[in-house]
């Protein structure tokens, strides 16, 4: 579920957004190893580069990166500013999650290291980001509601069976702490929190819909009386929630804004589209740093020509590979 909303690289660099959004998940990455260690930056999802392009603290948005490929490599002690704080804590506390539902559904073959590795820290997490000012037990409550209504296979409407998702974004977001002395802007980014959930947890029913359909598990797609799996009125869903949040993130942040409108058209391609088998590496937000180091030139109408600059892509790759393995927390 978590990570299903994402614009594709052609897109971001056709809008000029590649600077900012890469600036975005490399703070947030850098952010997430500065606070939990290495191992936790394997855990950055596009959910949270979102939600970092939402951030107004400017310690947090121009703090000081190391060059590449040293970013990937070193804990950079810089970002300790509230928001660097909250989203470390919220990328460990969201893989967290996707994790264990992975392992749940027999999703990953990493069981025994991801448990030893990655789920210990979100207690860590837990702790960090309730400082902050989010209700970390309404938090679990959400989750537990939810995985409740999987667990029975629960039938109702879309907002009813969704209800626990959308309100879990809409406190994640809503308590971005640069935003905590701003009521109204609080309450948009509960709105676009509450908006991103939500399509977050469609989009993930409507690309899974064949396998969950081939293993019995339990398809919101599926499950929602109104929708009952119907592919055009998942589409008319999701195209209209993409139209209101698109709507709403032009409230806070362009940046943000001009991100979503990639990510509409990427994401509803993807999604309602015959698909073909993607791999995982390139589906992972910190791909994005490879691809930063390559040179591409583009007319935005289909043509791409790439180029390696001076190698600096491989040695990226062995970064990340690096980042994974680190079990180190300083």
């Amino acid at each position: 579920m978590i990570g299903t909303i994402r614009p594709n690289w052609k897109s971001l660099d056709c809008l000029d957004l590649k600077h900012s959004v890469t600036t975005a998940m490399c703070q947030t990455c850098a952010a997430t190893g500065r606070w939990f260690g290495q191992t936790a930056r394997i855990g950055v999802s596009h959910d949270m580069i979102f939600l970092a392009t939402l951030s107004k603290d400017h310690e947090f948005r121009r703090a000081k990166l190391f060059r590449r490929p040293f970013r990937c490599l070193k804990t950079n002690s810089r970002l300790t500013s509230p928001d660097a704080q909250y989203l470390s804590a919220a990328t460990v506390l969201t893989s967290a999650i996707k994790m264990r539902d992975a392992i749940l559904d027999n999703e990953t073959m990493a069981k025994n290291w991801v448990a030893r590795k990655i789920l210990p820290l979100a207690g860590f997490a837990e702790k960090q980001i309730s400082t902050l000012g989010l209700p970390i037990l309404d938090v679990k409550k959400h989750i537990q509601d939810y995985s409740e209504i999987e667990a029975e296979k629960v039938i109702a409407d879309f907002e009813t069976l969704a209800n626990p998702i959308i309100e879990l974004y809409r406190m994640v977001f809503e308590h971005l702490p640069s935003h905590a002395n701003n009521q109204v802007q609080q309450r948009i980014l509960g709105e676009i929190g509450a908006e991103y959930g939500a399509l977050t947890l469609l989009v993930d029913a409507v690309e899974d819909a064949e396998d969950d359909k081939r293993y019995g598990r339990f398809n919101i797609a599926f499950a929602s009386s109104d929708l009952l799996g119907d592919k055009s009125k998942c589409f008319a869903l999701v195209r209209s929630r993409f139209e209101k949040l698109i709507t709403l993130t032009s409230k806070i942040s362009a940046t943000a804004e001009a991100y979503i409108k990639a990510a509409s058209d990427s994401t509803m391609a993807r999604a309602f589209a015959v698909k073909k088998q993607e791999s995982r590496f390139y589906m992972h937000p910190l791909s994005l740093g490879m691809l930063a180091c390559i040179q591409k030139e583009t007319d935005c109408s289909g043509t791409e020509h790439y180029s390696f600059d001076n190698g600096c892509c491989l040695i990226i790759g062995i970064g990340v590979a690096a980042c994974c393995c680190c079990g180190c927390k300083d």
